[in-house]
Order: C-alpha cells, then structure tokens, then sequence
C-alpha cells in the first residue's frame, strides 16, 4: 500500500501479530514544505495510517487486543514458579512458593513512633503536616518466593496493576500471565 506522499507500508506476517513498517520517501522534499502544508499532510498522513490500522485489524484480529491489553488489566500468577535459588545449598534453579508479599504490622518502640506519640500527646491538635495529595491508584506487586528445597525467601517486584490473583484460571481475553 502506497501514499501519495511517499509513505510506504508493509504488514508482514508473523504467528499473532502483524509488524507494521511505515517509512518515507520523500524526506526531503516534505523538510522544505511550509508549517500549514506540513500541518495538513500530517492530519492526512495521521487519517492514512488510521485506516491502514484499521484494515489490519480486520486481517489480524489479535493485533488490537495485543495493542489494547499491553497495560495488563489482570495479572495471574501461578502457586509455584521454577526459578534461581541463590541459597549456598541451592544455587541453581528449582520450584519456589509464590505468595504476595505483605507489609508487616508497625512497631510502636520504634523511635519516629515513641517520639510522634510523645508529640501528639496532650493539647495542641496534630503537630505533624498529614498528607493528602495521593497520586498513584494501584501499588507494584512484590511476590515472595519461598525455594521448596532449602525454605529460602526471595522477593520479585512486578509492574503496576488494577487487579492481581494467585493461581487463578489459565490465561484467557485481558489477562496476562506472569
């Protein structure tokens, strides 16, 4: 498929997907246009690759999801996971205990802690600034990988993600599996 403006466009076809390769011909005749023609053609050139995202959509329907679902929406994680131990009795690879790691429980003798309490304490309304400008909607998972072998603890930190399940059902539509 061929642009007026010298945009050529390829879809080659591999198992899933389609890699999609646009480039220009015309490079320098389009650098000495002016800042309104270089304006229009780009809406134009924006329409073309619209409809040529569109036709391969029709002709390879995983594109979109692939496309779509690239922020996984779902994360599933299976109970156990084959990975490294470095553990000196270990040190190579074997099956490890996937759990989601959780914050533990304050503790009170701790000196920020003894020292706010002390603060707070009697008249004077909250002595310390609160904070309540909370950006971020979702945490970063961080599963705890426990070796079957030798009970060692490791930690994996993954990306950001709305909803997160151990061991759920096999991958289907929107999910990703770690």
């Amino acid at each position: 498929m061929t642009h007026r403006y010298g945009l050529s466009l390829e879809i080659k076809d591999s198992t899933d997907t389609a890699d999609i390769v646009v480039w220009d011909e015309k490079a320098s005749k389009l650098l000495k246009r002016t800042a309104a023609d270089i304006k229009k053609e780009a809406d134009e050139i924006s329409a073309f690759l619209f409809l040529v995202f569109c036709s391969a959509q029709l002709k390879y329907p995983t594109l979109r999801d692939s496309i779509v679902f690239t922020a996984a929406t779902m994360v599933n994680v299976p109970k156990t996971k084959k990975t490294y131990c470095k553990n000196k009795e270990c040190r190579k690879h074997t099956l490890h205990k996937v759990t989601q790691y959780k914050k533990g429980k304050d503790s009170t003798a701790a000196q920020g802690k003894r020292r706010y309490d002390r603060k707070q304490s009697g008249y004077g309304g909250q002595t310390k600034p609160v904070f309540h400008k909370k950006a971020k909607t979702t945490k970063k998972i961080v599963l705890r990988l426990q070796c079957q072998g030798c009970k060692h603890v490791s930690q994996k930190a993954l990306k950001r993600c709305k909803h997160f399940e151990i061991g759920g059902d096999k991958k289907g539509k929107g999910t990703s599996l770690f």
